[in-house]
C-alpha cells in the first residue's frame, strides 16, 4: 500500500537570481481567520513529534482553510548539528511538485492559443525520435503531461546527465517502451523533461523564463528558485540530508541538469502556499486570473487512470487513487476529492495535498529524503479540519515507511546481495580495460591504473572498483547516493578466448558491449 499516490522523484523506490532580497518589500500573504489557537498547539506537538520519529532535521509548513493561508511555520533547523532556524522564507528542493508548473505554464500558453494539449511534440521538438516513427508523430503533449506515453522510466537519461537536450532527444530512439502506447499510466520524468522544452519552444524563451515570468511573478514567489545553482545563491536555504548507517549525512544540492521542468524548482512554505491559494482558486490570485477554468479542469482532472492495488481488510484509510492529472494526482481521502503529489530528490522531501471541494490545502517541506512524515502530517490535520476521530498516522506510516526509508540508506546497498567466498576475477585487472558502449546511455570506460587499480567511468562520475565475486565488482562512487543505490555493482561478461565482451551495470543491468563489437539497444 502506498502512502501516498505518487511517492516520485530522483531517489529511487528514487529564472532570475532568487537572493535575499532584503530591499524588497514581498507581500505576506493573504490570509483566512486563523484556526484556534489551541489547533495550532495541538499541530505544533505532532509535527515536532513526528520529526523527532523521523528524525528529521527541518520542515517548513503552510495550511490553507477556505481556500485560503492561514498559517506558515518553519520547524526544526536548516542543517543538522547547527542552530539556524527554519521559517516559512526557508528555500528547500520541491523536486517532482515542480511538474504541476511545468503544466500550468503550458495552461497559460494554451489558453493563449500558442500551443494547444493535443498538439503533436514534434510541432516544436521536430528532432524527436523514439522507438516508433508512428508514436514519434503522434505524441501529444497531453500524452506527456498525463504519463501516458508508456515510455520506460530512465532517469540516468537525464539527472545529472552530459547529453544536451538534442541529444537526448536523438536517443530516445533507443528507449524501449514499458507497454503499448497509451495503454497505461507509467510514471517517467523523461515525459515532463520534453513537456518542457515543448512549451519553451512555443513560447520562444528558456523553461525558467517561461516558469518566471508566467507564474512565479505573478504569485509573488519573490523566494522560488528555478535552479539548484539559484538556489544555492540564498542566503535562507535549507541543507539536504540522508541518513547512513542509521546517522544523518549532509548533501550538496543536486544538478537537476537538463531535467529541470521535471523536478528543479526550489520554494518555500509561504511561497507554495501561495501556489496552493492560486490552486484552490481555480486559476485565480488576488483577482489575478492566471489560468482559465477550462485549462485549471485540465490540470486538476482525471486525464489518465490509474489501477490501484486492492485495499486490504484493516488497511488505513489513506487516499484511494483514481488518476493522473497534468502533474497531479486525483482520488478521494475519507469520501472526499482529493489532489496531491510529493516530489523527492536526494536529501530533501515535499507533499503538497488539497481537498478542492473542502478549500483546504497543506504544504509539507522537509529537508530529508524519508518519506512518511509529510503524509502523516498532512492527513491529520486533514482530519482534524474534516471533524474525524483522530488516528495515529505517525505510527501507522513510520512503520509502512520503514523499508522504503531504509532502502535509501546508502550503507544498506550491498545488505541484500549475496556473495560467494574465495573467489577469484577471471582476469588480471588490466584485461577489464577499455570502453563499453550503448546507444541508450553512451560508453562506459574502465580504467587500470599502473598499481593495479581499478575505475569506472559513467556518465558524469568516476567510482574505484573493488572485487566482490567471480567477475563482478562493487563500486564506490565517493557516496553518492543516486549512483550508490542505482549502480553499485558492475559484473563483466567473458568469452571463451578470456577477453570481455560486455558489462551489466546498475540494478536494471544495463548492458554496454565493448568497443570493437556490435552495438546493442537497451533490453526490452
Amino acid at each position: 500500500m502506498p502512502l501516498s499516490f505518487w511517492t516520485s522523484g530522483r531517489i529511487p523506490l528514487c529564472g532570475a537570481v532568487w537572493l535575499a532580497m532584503a530591499s524588497f518589500a514581498i507581500p505576506a500573504p493573504a490570509l483566512a481567520e486563523p484556526a484556534r489557537q489551541d489547533q495550532q498547539a495541538e499541530f505544533d506537538i505532532y509535527v515536532e513529534k513526528a520529526m523527532a520519529k523521523w528524525g528529521v532535521p527541518g520542515v517548513a509548513i503552510g495550511l490553507l482553510q477556505d481556500g485560503k493561508i492561514v498559517r506558515v511555520k518553519g520547524y526544526g533547523v536548516k542543517k543538522f548539528g547547527e542552530a539556524e532556524r527554519v521559517d516559512g522564507d526557508t528555500l528547500f528542493a520541491i523536486a517532482s511538485l515542480t511538474k504541476a508548473f511545468t503544466a500550468a505554464a503550458i495552461a497559460t500558453l494554451s489558453d493563449e492559443e500558442r500551443l494547444s494539449f493535443d498538439d503533436p511534440v514534434i510541432k516544436y521538438l521536430p528532432d524527436l525520435k523514439l522507438y516508433d516513427s508512428k508514436v514519434t508523430a503522434e505524441v501529444t503533449i497531453r500524452d506527456l503531461l498525463a504519463q501516458r506515453t508508456c515510455l520506460q522510466s530512465k532517469d540516468l537519461l537525464t539527472w545529472d546527465s552530459p547529453f544536451s537536450r538534442e541529444e537526448t532527444r536523438r536517443r530516445l530512439q533507443y528507449l524501449p517502451p514499458a507497454c503499448s502506447f497509451r495503454d497505461r499510466f507509467v510514471y517517467n520524468n523523461i515525459n515532463y523533461v520534453l513537456a518542457g522544452d515543448a512549451s519553451a519552444a512555443a513560447a520562444g524563451s528558456s523553461w525558467q523564463a517561461l516558469i518566471k515570468n508566467r507564474l512565479l511573478v505573478p504569485l509573488d514567489m519573490n523566494n522560488s528558485a528555478t535552479s539548484s545553482a539559484e538556489a544555492a545563491r540564498a542566503r535562507n536555504l535549507a541543507s539536504p540530508h540522508i541518513k547512513t548507517g542509521g546517522k544523518l549525512r549532509l548533501l550538496p544540492l543536486y544538478d537537476e541538469g537538463i531535467s529541470a521542468p521535471a523536478g528543479a524548482i526550489h520554494s518555500t512554505a509561504a511561497d507554495m502556499a501561495r501556489w496552493v491559494e492560486l490552486l484552490l482558486g481555480g486559476g485565480a490570485y488576488l483577482g489575478k486570473t492566471i489560468w482559465s477554468p477550462t485549462a485549471h479542469a485540465a490540470m486538476l482532472g482525471e486525464q489518465m487512470a490509474v489501477r490501484p492495488g486492492p485495499r486490504d481488510a484493516g488497511e488505513p484509510p489513506t487516499p484511494i487513487a483514481a488518476a493522473y492529472g497534468f502533474g497531479w494526482g486525483v482520488g478521494e481521502y475519507r469520501g472526499r476529492r482529493f489532489v496531491e503529489h510529493t516530489g523527492q530528490s536526494d536529501g530533501m522531501y515535499a507533499m503538497v495535498a488539497m481537498m478542492p471541494n473542502d478549500r483546504l490545502g497543506i504544504v509539507v517541506l522537509t529537508n530529508s529524503s524519508m518519506v512518511g512524515l509529510p503524509e502523516a502530517l498532512a492527513y491529520h490535520w486533514l482530519d482534524d479540519q474534516l471533524g474525524v476521530p483522530e488516528f495515529d498516522w505517525i505510527g501507522t506510516l513510520y512503520a509502512r515507511a520503514k523499508e522504503s526509508n531504509d532502502a535509501i540508506d546508502i550503507d544498506n546497498v550491498t545488505r541484500d546481495v549475496l556473495r560467494k567466498a574465495g573467489t577469484k576475477p577471471s582476469l588480471p585487472a588490466t584485461g577489464y580495460a577499455g570502453v563499453y558502449r550503448q546507444d541508450l546511455l553512451g560508453d562506459v570506460t574502465v580504467i587500470t591504473a599502473k598499481n593495479g587499480e581499478m575505475s569506472i567511468r559513467f556518465l558524469t562520475k568516476t567510482g574505484r572498483l573493488k572485487h566482490w565475486q567471480d567477475d563482478m565488482f562493487q563500486i564506490d562512487w565517493g557516496g553518492d547516493p543516486y549512483y550508490t543505490m542505482t549502480s553499485s555493482f558492475v559484473t563483466f561478461q567473458i568469452g571463451v578466448d578470456k577477453q570481455p565482451i560486455s558489462l551489466k551495470i546498475g540494478g536494471d543491468e544495463e548492458t554496454f558491449v565493448r568497443s570493437g563489437s556490435a552495438r546493442i539497444r537497451p533490453k526490452h
